[in-house]
C-alpha cells in the first residue's frame, strides 16, 4: 500500500497493537479466517442477487405473455360476438293478434265468390255469445308485375285476429282453367292489414305491390281442394334494431267432391286461422360488448402496471444491496492491503535487526 493510504489511516491504538509481533500473528490468523468467510458469503450473496433479478425478469416476461394472450382472446371474442350474435327467444301468450293482410293473386278471368269470418261457437266448457258472420274487409288492385311481365289482379283481405275465439277467414274462389296449366292460386301474407293500407296509400300501389312480390314468400292454394291454412307469427329484432315479421304457413288439403257442371272450372276453398296463441319474439344479442372489453383490458393493464412497479422496486432493492456489498468488499480489500503493508514493514524491521 502507498504511504498516502497508510497516512490516511493514521496510527491508531489498534494499529499500534497490531505492530506487536504476537498480536500481529494472532490477528493474521483471524483475518485469514474472516477473509475466507467473507469470500464465501460474498459469492453466495452475488449468486442469490443474480437469481432474484433473473426470476423477477422471468416473472414479468411471463405476465407480459399472459397479458398479450388475454388481450388477443378478448378482442377475438368481441369480434366473434358481433359476427355470430346469440339469439334470445321469448314466447308470449296472446288472446288476439293484429290481423294480417292476406294477399291473393287470382287471374283476371277467375271469380271471387265470397269471404266470411267465422268463429267457434264454444271454447272448451265456456259458451261464447253468438257471432254473426261478416264480410271480410277487402282491397282490390291491378298492377303490372315486372316478374311475370303481365298485369296482375290483387285482392288484399283483412285476416283473422281473435285467436282465442278460433276466428278464421273462409275464402271461396272459382278458377277459370282455360288459360291455366296448373289449378292453383298464389297468396302472400303481409305484416298487418293496417300497415298494408297505410303503405299502399303512401306509395303508389304498383311500386308497393312490386316490393311485396319481391320480398315476401309466395304460397299456393290448390284448386279443387279445400285448403286449411295455419299461421304462425315470428318477430325478429336484429342488432341494429331492425324488426322483421315473418309468418310460418302450414297447409292441409281435403279434396272437394267434383261438380257435374262447369267442367272447365275448379273451385278453391281456403280457411285461414292462427295455429296457436303463442307469439315468438327473438332478439339478437352480443355476449361481449365494447365496454366490457375495454373494462377488462384496462383492469389487466392496471394490474400489469402494478406488477411493473413492484418489480422495479424489487430490482432497485436488489441493486442497492449489491452496491452495499461492493462497497463493503472495497473497504474490506483496503483493510487487507493495509494489514499486509503492516506485515511487510514488520518483516523489514526484523531484517534490519
Amino acid at each position: 500500500m502507498s504511504k498516502s493510504l497508510m497516512k490516511s489511516y493514521g496510527t491508531t491504538e489498534e494499529e499500534k497493537g497490531l505492530m506487536d509481533p504476537e498480536n500481529l500473528m494472532d490477528h493474521s490468523y483471524r483475518e485469514r479466517s474472516r477473509t475466507e468467510s467473507f469470500i464465501s458469503n460474498y459469492h453466495s450473496k452475488r449468486i442469490k442477487l443474480f437469481l432474484q433479478t433473473f426470476l423477477v425478469f422471468v416473472l414479468y416476461f411471463f405476465l407480459m405473455l399472459v397479458a398479450f394472450g388475454y388481450t388477443f382472446i378478448t378482442v377475438e371474442s368481441l369480434v366473434l360476438s358481433y359476427t355470430y350474435p346469440v339469439r334470445s327467444v321469448t314466447y308470449t301468450y296472446k288472446q288476439e293478434f293484429k290481423p294480417p293482410s292476406i294477399i291473393i293473386y287470382p287471374d283476371i278471368d277467375d271469380t271471387f265468390i265470397s269471404c266470411d269470418f267465422e268463429v267457434k261457437k264454444n271454447n272448451g266448457d265456456k259458451l261464447l255469445p253468438d257471432y254473426t258472420d261478416v264480410n271480410c274487409s277487402m282491397m282490390e288492385y291491378n298492377y303490372f308485375s315486372h316478374t311475370h311481365n303481365n298485369t296482375r289482379k290483387v285482392l288484399a283481405f283483412k285476416g283473422p285476429a281473435r285467436v282465442q275465439l278460433g276466428e278464421k277467414n273462409v275464402f271461396h274462389f272459382q278458377l277459370n282453367l282455360t288459360n291455366r296449366s296448373v289449378s292453383n292460386l298464389e297468396f302472400r301474407v303481409y305484416n298487418t292489414f293496417e300497415n298494408f293500407k297505410n303503405e299502399a296509400g303512401r306509395k303508389t300501389p304498383e311500386v308497393f305491390l312490386q316490393e311485396i312480390e319481391e320480398n315476401n314468400p309466395v304460397y299456393m292454394l290448390a284448386g279443387d281442394f279445400a285448403n286449411f291454412v295455419k299461421l304462425d307469427k315470428t318477430i325478429d329484432q336484429t342488432l341494429n334494431n331492425k324488426i322483421y315479421v315473418t309468418f310460418q304457413v302450414t297447409t292441409n288439403l281435403a279434396r272437394l267432391i267434383p261438380g257435374v257442371n262447369n267442367s272447365r272450372s275448379d273451385e278453391v276453398i281456403a280457411e285461414f286461422e292462427w295455429a296457436d296463441p303463442i307469439l315468438e319474439e327473438s332478439q339478437e344479442l352480443v355476449s361481449t360488448t365494447v365496454w366490457n372489453t375495454l373494462g377488462s383490458l384496462c383492469a389487466m393493464f392496471l394490474a400489469l402496471g402494478k406488477v411493473w412497479l413492484y418489480g422495479k422496486n424489487w430490482i432497485f432493492k436488489i441493486w442497492r444491496t449489491y452496491k452495499r456489498s461492493e462497497k463493503y468488499k472495497r473497504r474490506y480489500t483496503e483493510r487487507q492491503e493495509f494489514l499486509k503493508t503492516l506485515e511487510i514493514n514488520e518483516e523489514l524491521k526484523k531484517e534490519k535487526v
